[in-house]
């Protein structure tokens, strides 16, 4: 078969992760007085950004999995498909699955996560916007 169907495609694709830390200073992040606020940004191909506590993670107060993850995890987003919600359309790519998410970078307080088939995306944390004055 010359290409494959929608349901090999890329359906699992650990190869595709990417973490970043990011130090921020008091004025970003007065909860913790500087330099690491002991999150974790995870950027998946299929899995989306995941944002993750990690002292949560490593010292939890739950002994179940699941529970500990539940509790670690400070966020998500998952973009999909057009500004209105439809999914693409491609021959070879199911875009229903979730995004591609190529990378993830935290700046001042925003998220900017880049997709490979739908663009840039910049987000910002409920929790973080008290701290710089302005929602995005």
């Amino acid at each position: 078969e010359l290409d494959p169907n929608n349901d090999e495609w890329l359906l699992f694709s650990p190869h595709n992760l990417d973490t970043g830390y990011f130090e921020t200073t008091e004025e970003t992040d007065q909860s913790h007085g500087g330099n690491w606020d002991v999150r974790l940004y995870i950027s998946h191909y299929h899995a989306g950004l995941w944002i993750v506590d990690l002292e949560t993670l490593i010292a939890p107060e739950a002994t179940d999995r699941i529970d500990i993850h539940f509790e670690s995890t400070i966020g998500y987003y998952l973009p999909s498909g057009h500004i209105d919600g439809t999914p693409l359309d491609s021959a070879y790519y199911d875009f229903g699955w979730v995004p591609f998410l190529w990378a993830v970078e935290f700046h001042e307080g925003r998220i900017y996560a880049s997709c490979i088939s739908t663009g840039l995306y910049i987000l910002q944390l409920d929790i973080d916007e008290i701290y710089l004055g302005t929602p995005v």
